[in-house]
């Protein structure tokens, strides 16, 4: 597809996204805008429910008092003969007072008389049994902490809901003592319910818990409460909202569950204002579309055409040397033009130089003295250097003939190039030493280091290697191991030899000091001695030190060691604290010898009562610290602590010490100072010491 048709679709696209993006989200923003405002309008509407019900809880509140604050009342129920309230109170004044019942109790709780008022009939009727029975098992209406408080709450007596009020029986002006008690109270019914919705101008709707409630009340009161408040909010459908007030008696029972409904005008007003909006979004959009399109064709999609159609050109001629044409507007693309024409410099540059190295590895190549081969995935050679045909004596059209393995020697098919040449699968990169039979039947020795070669898809297609003739070398090898291993024997036989001989003179010596009685002489047998065991120890260190570097170095456990030569040494009265790291250290095998050395050392010379064998790791090389309390070492001595012959005893120890470690590149310095101890520092370099596995 062209430019311009993915430009236009992209743009399209992008707008449509765009568009329902917008929509969703300002759709999203809208309703849920729609929805607080109309939760919170019919919220304000139950706010007002509950404020006329509060009022009218209040002015109960004060018509108990108005009842019970009265000094005759109290006086008559110091001995009641249950007349005052009927006396007192007729239906006109009940009515006037908008209370259903007046009910009067003695201290004792004990009902005394009451009136009870019809609103139906507006006359006096019978008190219902209900109303005393409710009155007489709720205790806490009519029991007072304070004289002066007052009990309020909303009860179910006989299927209707009625707010109830009980004040002390006091004097005028509320003082005591009290002498019984009042409870007054009115039903909350149909009529009550209509001058609370009058007065709030709201749908309201009195919902009786004694009765089953509607669907809709049961839903919406099992979800959580309207930000916490008790109420609950429900969506009715899409014209109408209600909310729910519940009414608890004092043990947290619902009673009553007041309801308000209302319809959805306001979601509904910002919804079509949503559309008219949505509308002009999209004529909005399109008009951009089409402006932004006109531009996109004009700056960009021309001109990357002709630029375009100017790299074909060059592609399918080939030529590197060629440039495009540069755009009249100095803009990105005109940087492109430039940026490319760059490209194409660099293109040509590269172009010459990759023919110039090729020609310079083809030269390095052809007139290399190692063998450079290359196999396919059946191991026959495909690419072989001038060095083959001089060292093997096959031409080269003879070699591309031949399978690699063909070439090897016999013996050596019995190894890993047998084993890959049956299972015709490749190995790993390989290094080893391997022999060939030349033309003529002579054995060539290589060392080879092979490449597995692997195509784009990771496939194995054959080896690349590179083979140098080390025939001489080996033999050389081979007679310079043959002479010290001629001279090793010269060595240990004459060293056995000396060491007889020197047996011997101090065997004659010792019998020589016993004949001798003069002092003189036996000073001068005293350092004859000294001398021959001085031989005898030069002798014995030759020996260890023929042995320095002869075996591979190894991993050596440091902790297992530390415990081995502390287990050796005499410590007597030294205290030896270790304090490392488990570790293994690649080192001669000799390596037992340095810890040993270190700590005879301090046990000869250092005059120390305790030894601190620690490690660090710094920079990723791991340092072990031999520090002791001793008399330490001289500024001036500590380099010559390791030279051969220095000290007051043999003088060979240190010296070994660092020889044995320099094998692994490991040092060994002394950093202490006189009399604060000697400090050792063995330093381990990174790669040299590794922590042991987990086990």
């Amino acid at each position: 597809m062209r430019l311009f048709p993915r430009t236009f679709i992209l743009i399209a696209v992008t707008l449509v996204v765009l568009a329902l993006f917008m929509n969703t989200i300002i759709y999203d923003t809208v309703s849920d805008s729609m929805k607080d405002s109309e939760e919170l309008a019919i919220s304000f509407d139950m706010d007002r429910v509950e404020s006329l019900l509060q009022r009218e809880q209040e002015v109960q509140i004060g018509e108990s008092e108005d009842v019970a604050y009265w000094t005759l009342f109290r006086d008559y129920m110091m001995a009641p003969n249950g007349t005052f309230i009927a006396s007192m109170y007729f239906a006109g004044t009940l009515d006037f007072m908008n209370l259903n019942f007046i009910l009067v109790y003695d201290l004792n709780g004990t009902f005394v008389e009451g009136v009870n008022y019809s609103f139906d009939t507006q006359e006096i009727v019978p008190i219902t049994p209900e109303l005393l029975e409710y009155v007489n098992d709720t205790s806490s209406i009519i029991t007072f902490t304070n004289e002066t408080d007052d009990h309020q709450l909303f009860a179910s007596v006989g299927g209707q809901v009625a707010l109830l009020t009980s004040s002390s029986i006091l004097t005028d002006n509320g003082t005591g003592p009290s002498t019984g008690y009042t409870v007054i109270g009115r039903f909350i019914d149909d009529t009550e319910i209509e001058t609370i919705a009058g007065l709030a101008n709201v749908d309201l709707t009195a919902l009786n818990t004694s009765g089953d409630l509607p669907t809709d009340v049961v839903e919406a009161m099992a979800a959580p409460s309207f930000n916490g408040t008790g109420r609950y909010y429900s969506v009715l459908g899409d014209d109408e909202i209600a909310m729910y007030c519940p009414l608890r008696s004092d043990d947290g029972s619902v009673l009553m569950v007041l309801k308000i409904s209302d319809d959805r005008l306001i979601y509904h007003n910002g919804m079509n204002n949503f559309s008219i909006t949505n509308i002009f979004l999209v004529i909005v959009l399109v008009a951009i579309g089409v402006v932004l399109l006109f531009f996109l064709n004009r700056n960009v999609v021309r001109p990357v055409s002709t630029l375009n159609k100017e790299m074909r050109r060059i592609g399918e001629s080939g030529d590197l040397s060629a440039r495009v044409q540069r755009s009249k507007n100095v803009d990105e693309i005109d940087e492109l033009a430039v940026s490319l024409n760059g490209m194409m410099g660099r293109l040509e540059q590269n172009d010459t130089d990759l023919k110039e190295s090729e020609r310079r590895y083809r030269d390095l190549v052809e007139n290399s003295n190692d063998w450079i081969w290359q196999t396919d995935h059946d191991f026959m050679l495909t690419f072989s250097n001038q060095a083959a045909v001089s060292q093997l004596g096959y031409g080269l059209d003879e070699l591309y003939r031949t399978s690699l393995f063909d070439l090897i020697d016999a013996e050596c098919l019995d190894g890993a190039a047998s084993r890959v040449k049956e299972a015709g699968s490749p190995i790993p990169p390989q290094k080893g030493i391997i022999t060939m039979r030349a033309k003529s039947g002579r054995k060539v020795i290589y060392e080879v280091n092979a490449q597995p070669i692997l195509d784009g898809d990771g496939a194995w297609t054959g080896y690349r290697g590179v083979s140098r003739d080390i025939t001489e070398r080996v033999r050389n090898d081979r007679a310079l191991e043959k002479t010290n291993r001629q001279l090793n024997l010269l060595s240990s036989i004459t060293r056995h030899d000396i060491l007889n001989q020197a047996s011997v003179l101090s065997g004659y010596r010792h019998l020589l000091a016993e004949m001798v009685k003069d002092q003189v002489p036996r000073l001068y047998l005293e350092k004859q001695q000294k001398a021959i065991d001085t031989i005898e120890r030069q002798i014995k260190f030759t020996g260890t030190y023929q042995k320095l570097g002869t075996q591979e170095p190894v991993w050596n456990d440091t902790l297992k060691i530390l415990r081995s030569v502390i287990n050796q040494a005499e410590l007597r009265d030294l205290k030896v604290t270790v304090d490392v790291r488990p570790s293994e250290v690649l080192a001669d095998p000799m390596m037992e010898k340095v810890f040993y050395n270190l700590i005879d050392n301090v046990l000869r010379h250092s005059g120390a009562k305790s030894l601190k064998i620690s490690d660090t790791v710094r920079d990723g090389d791991l340092m072990i610290v031999f520090q002791d309390d001793g008399k330490g070492v001289p500024a001036d001595q500590k380099e010559m602590i390791f030279e051969l012959g220095f000290g007051q005893n043999t003088g060979l120890g240190l010296f070994l010490a660092r020889e044995i470690l320099a094998i692994t590149n490991i040092t060994i310095v002394e950093n202490g100072g006189p009399g604060v101890g000697a400090r050792f520092e063995v330093t381990i370099p990174r790669g040299h010491w590794r922590q042991p596995p987990v086990q």
